[in-house]
């Protein structure tokens, strides 16, 4: 068993010992869940992504297309606008 101190609903802080003001759970309650009006705890809904962080996490790193855009003048090709492309096409932005 593990002891948590919840504020709002969800579990704030968790440790091994009794202390005033934590109440005891299973040791499987994790920091950050949220406790339901049943006793249960469930992991919150993560936050859905925006389109530019969605393209963030999928762009080659900064040193790969660098190298990629030294390649494509020293080519003459376009590696570079092509995987930018690809990814931007994938994750449109919004319409305002």
């Amino acid at each position: 068993m593990a002891w948590v101190k919840i504020k709002n609903n969800i579990v704030i802080q968790k440790q091994p010992n009794q202390e005033n003001g934590f109440e005891e759970v299973s040791d499987d309650v994790i920091c950050g869940q949220i406790k339901q009006s049943d006793g249960s705890f469930i992991n919150p809904t993560p936050p859905e992504l925006t389109y530019a962080e969605k393209r963030e996490r999928e762009y080659p790193s900064i040193r790969d297309q660098l190298d990629m855009q030294y390649h494509d003048k020293v080519n003459g090709t376009t590696t570079w606008k092509d995987a930018i492309k690809v990814i931007k096409d994938k994750y449109p932005k919004p319409s305002e």
